[in-house]
Parts: structure tokens; sequence; C-alpha cells
């Protein structure tokens, strides 16, 4: 037999004459408990995993989707098609050991090879590091599975742009009381992605008042 249910199973030899025989042979039965006796075990599967970091920029806040797959190991054939794995996103930046509350939550539907991905994904709305667990909750023949907040392929850190404002006036100075002086304002971002949605708010020396005909020149480098 080859069943596969986990449990504690016996042979046993049952004999039953036919009707020529039973005159000289009573039925009889044997079981040996010692040598005839085993156990069907679950299966204690493991489970490793794959960050999946896309985007044109990524890993750059804002440009970036997070997913993950994750593959069980040493299960019982033929037994986990179907199976759900739970993908749980912490942020570690905040959470360092995964124990709040968790970012986002998915899950995957493993195959016959034991390989589930994430059926939905996660933009990163702050420029922190975030790690995926993933979790096999088992069955009638494989026992529950989890991967850890240390896993090292589980990780990513999101990077933003790093903006940088230079201002000064111009001309220079000095200028008389009531005369008309400009400011020129340089935007640089020296992060390592570009820099969107950006603004830059620029208030007045006290007992300056905004020139109506003034002009408004910008330097954005990139």
């Amino acid at each position: 037999t080859n069943d596969t249910t986990p449990g504690k199973y016996c042979w046993r030899a049952e004999y039953t004459p036919d009707t020529a025989g039973s005159a000289y042979y009573l039925p009889s039965t044997h079981t040996n408990a010692t040598t005839e006796c085993f156990t069907v075990a679950h299966a204690s599967p493991t489970i490793t995993t794959q960050i999946a970091v896309t985007g044109a920029n990524a890993p750059g806040l804002g440009f970036t989707t997070l997913g993950d797959t994750a593959t069980l190991h040493d299960f019982v054939p033929g037994t986990v098609t179907g199976d759900t794995v739970d993908f749980n996103l912490y942020d570690v930046t905040a959470d360092p050991g995964c124990t709040g509350s968790v970012v986002f939550h998915t899950t995957g539907t493993l195959n016959a090879s034991g390989v589930a991905t994430t059926s939905a994904t996660y933009n990163p709305t702050a420029a922190h590091t975030y790690v995926w667990i993933a979790s096999y909750g088992g069955d009638s023949f494989n026992d529950p599975a989890s991967g850890s907040c240390s896993d090292a392929n589980e990780s990513a850190t999101i990077v933003g742009a790093q903006i940088d404002v230079a201002k000064s006036a111009n001309p220079p100075g000095p200028v008389s009381a009531g005369a008309t002086i400009g400011f020129d304002i340089t935007v640089s971002n020296s992060g390592a992605v570009p820099a969107t949605g950006v603004t830059v708010t620029d208030n007045l020396p006290a007992k300056a008042n905004a020139a109506s005909s003034g002009d408004l020149n910008w330097s954005l480098n990139p």
C-alpha cells in the first residue's frame, strides 16, 4: 500500500480455510505489534523565499513595487497543490523585530512544485527597509512552515530623493532701503532616484515686500 495519511498502521495476516480443508484447519489471524506495525508521520517542510523589487527606478520611493515568492521543500508529494501561503510585509525601520502591525498582507497559492507567488503587491510609502515573512499553515499531511524577520532574501531598502535648496541674493547687496533685490533659488537632487512632486516655499525677509513685476527663475537639477 502507498497510504500517506498520517497515523499508525499494522499488518494482520488472516487465513480462512476452504470447504474441502475445513475438517483439518481452523481460521486464524496473526498480528505482530513489534514487526508488523509502523507509523506514518506528518512531513516537516521548510520554506525559502525571494523578494521581488520591481520598477523603472527601483528601489526609489514612488517608483518601486514589492512582491514575494515562496518555495516549500520536503513536503509530501502531491499534497500541497492549491494550499495557501500567507505573505506579511513589515516595516523594519519602524519595527525591527517584525512584532508590530503588518504593513501589508496578501496570499499566494501553491502549485504542485510547492511554489507560491504573492497575489498582490505593495508600493512603499516611506524610505524605509521592508521585510516579507511567508508562512504555510500546513494540512493533513504536512506540518506548518514559516520564514523569519531575518531572512536574507526578504528585505529591500527603499531610497528617496535627496533635495537640497540653495538661496542667494541677486544682486548680492548691500542695497539701499526701498530698492529692489532679487533672490536666486537653486534646487538640486543628490539622491539616487528622480524627485517628483517637489514643492519649494520661499518666505521673504521681514519688512520686505514682493515686487509685483518681479521675475521668477528656477533651476532644478535634475
